[in-house]
């Protein structure tokens, strides 16, 4: 099935985003027109959900964009491509969040009767009145997984160094925590500091590499913090 049907997974992901947005009350007689607001446009990520994106809405007679900047991504930037998108009148819009405050206090101000859903990263919770709904995975528990891998190799604790994208972003910053929860272990409070100092053993390094939104960074940021690590070892969290 997987040979036959290389994008039934990809048509299964973006029809929830697709069922999302057409919220609002709309003619059924005209081809719906809606656009996912990408973090940047050349990840291969966003492509690859813009292009199912695009061939879900053709099977229903619409369309589906892919909108946003292209280069590292950058909330300022994809605060103005929000704002350009909010002028094509679109029947609905997906966002992946990079920074919730900024983009509620600036491009979602003009956002009117537009249905908005947020994916891959979500508003902040007092800004979520914003959008419809949210179509992506539990951050914390995703965190969590890393932190039982580390557990279950180290069970005497050791030091961690941190390669993330962004500490704009709040799934990366919700894994993060999970993580964190994780190596503290059960009953550690939820708001408690987030660097570990020392919990069950665990140490973090004070500097948390950041900025690594594509893999040729991930293997220059191990070689400056990790020098003796062998350059598969590391992967963005």
């Amino acid at each position: 099935m997987a040979g036959k049907h290389p994008l039934s997974s990809r048509r299964l992901s973006v029809a929830a985003l697709l069922c999302g947005l057409a919220l609002a009350p709309l003619a059924a007689a005209e081809p719906l027109r809606f656009a996912l607001l990408a973090k940047r446009v050349d990840n291969p990520f966003f492509r690859l959900v813009g292009a199912g994106c695009a061939e879900a809405a053709e099977a229903r007679g619409d369309t589906c964009l892919l909108l946003g900047p292209s280069g590292p991504a950058h909330f300022r930037r994809q605060s103005e491509a929000l704002e350009q998108a909010l002028d094509r009148n679109l029947n609905g819009i997906g966002l992946a969040v990079i920074h919730s405050k900024w983009l509620a206090e600036h491009a979602l101000k003009r956002l009117g009767q537009t249905p908005l859903i947020t994916f891959d990263s979500d508003l902040e919770p007092a800004e979520r009145h914003l959008r419809r709904g949210y179509v992506g995975i539990d951050d914390l528990a995703f965190g969590r997984q890393p932190g039982l891998l580390a557990q279950r190799f180290r069970p005497q604790g050791g030091t961690l160094c941190i390669l993330n994208s962004s500490a704009q972003e709040s799934n990366l910053r919700e894994r993060l925590q999970g993580l964190r929860q994780q190596l503290r272990g059960v009953g550690a409070p939820k708001e408690q500091a987030e660097r570990l100092n020392g919990e069950n053993g665990w140490q973090m390094m004070k500097r948390l590499a950041q900025g690594l939104d594509v893999p040729e960074r991930v293997l220059v940021k191990t070689h400056v913090h990790l020098p003796e690590a062998p350059p598969h070892s590391a992967a963005p969290l």
